[in-house]
């Protein structure tokens, strides 16, 4: 006859002196401490103790965040070298050095430096849309190089030219009277330049990337001007402070930027498996191509492997540079 032991149950006895205060002033008290060590850690103790900063900044990352939030970080890494001279601590666990050596030193030829792999993870679309910006092992770098290299060549280059230039004509005749030069009540029309030239360059890289340009200069789809900028204000607050995705702190305090950065993958998305699929079909593909005077980026990396490994991009990959050219058009 089969017996089964009796389950055993577990349970923590606390004596009656404990009360749920106590438990509150030991937790607290715990967090004071882990608090004060951290402080001391980064002051007195930290590899880069040494160096000059922010007291805030050697403490937190928060003002790296509300920097790269406000969009000015360049403007407040220029006051704290002007304030601390070539070597600044802006963060925690981050150096700022300006200094002419530094560039050969930490990009140089064989350095043993490495990219931060947290801070380029930021800028991928998805874990596997590596690009060859955001990748940080330095042999895939290697590889997409070597295939990117087939699409921005010196023979691919000139045929991106009569495009390009076609592209400013379009808005040298949308600015000289080609889309009404006046408006209802005779006053001559206003550009704001900043976004015109956006709009240019979007349009460019939508032709020289995916083969058709997207229309912005005509103005369609100009709301997805708004898109790329969100997503470069929140990959670079993210890439400062790798904890705000680890979190979803970004999703909780910044909605907007993840929304907008979410709209703007997945327009990337279909216009990178739209040019995939339409480079299938061969012959049509061929007379487009004719057509254009040019073969467009995209069709260079899915075509062309990699002359050393023999392997070609996949479609995380191609879509991770197809994202790289979208936010280097804006």
């Amino acid at each position: 006859m089969k017996t089964t032991p009796p389950q055993q149950s577990f349970a923590l006895y606390l004596p009656d002196s404990v009360t749920a205060n106590s438990v509150a002033v030991v937790l607290v008290g715990g967090l004071l401490v882990y608090l004060l060590s951290l402080v001391v850690y980064r002051l007195l103790i930290h590899p880069y103790a040494k160096y000059p900063g922010p007291l805030i900044s050697r403490l937190s990352g928060l003002p790296v965040i509300y920097y790269a939030w406000r969009g000015d970080f360049h403007h407040y890494m220029y006051r704290l070298h002007d304030q601390y001279g070539e070597i600044v601590r802006y963060s925690p666990n981050k150096l700022s050095i300006n200094r002419v050596e530094a560039l050969n030193d930490i990009y140089g030829f064989n350095k043993n430096v490495s990219k931060p792999e947290e801070f380029y993870a930021a800028f991928r679309v998805n874990k596997h849309a590596r690009n060859v910006f955001n990748t940080a092992d330095k042999e895939e770098h290697r590889r997409k190089r070597r295939i990117m290299s087939k699409a921005f060549g010196t023979k691919a280059l000139p045929n991106y030219a009569p495009f390009i230039s076609s592209k400013v004509a379009e808005l040298s005749v949308k600015m000289n009277g080609g889309q009404a030069p006046r408006s209802a009540d005779g006053h001559w029309r206003t550009f704001n330049m900043a976004d015109e030239i956006n709009y240019l360059m979007l349009d460019i890289m939508g032709g020289l990337c995916f083969g058709e340009p997207f229309g912005f200069i005509a103005g369609k789809g100009v709301e997805m001007m708004a898109n790329v900028h969100a997503r470069a204000v929140r990959i670079y607050m993210v890439g400062q402070e790798p904890l705000l995705k680890k979190l979803s702190l970004d999703r909780v305090f910044f909605p907007h930027l993840f929304k907008a950065t979410h709209a703007l993958g997945e327009y990337t998305r279909y216009y990178t498996e739209k040019r995939i699929k339409d480079r299938d079909n061969i012959e049509n593909d061929k007379e487009a191509v004719e057509e254009r005077g040019y073969e467009d980026i995209l069709a260079h990396l899915i075509n062309n492997k990699d002359d050393e490994t023999g392997t070609l991009y996949s479609q995380n990959e191609l879509l991770g540079e197809a994202t790289l050219l979208m936010m280097a058009g804006e």
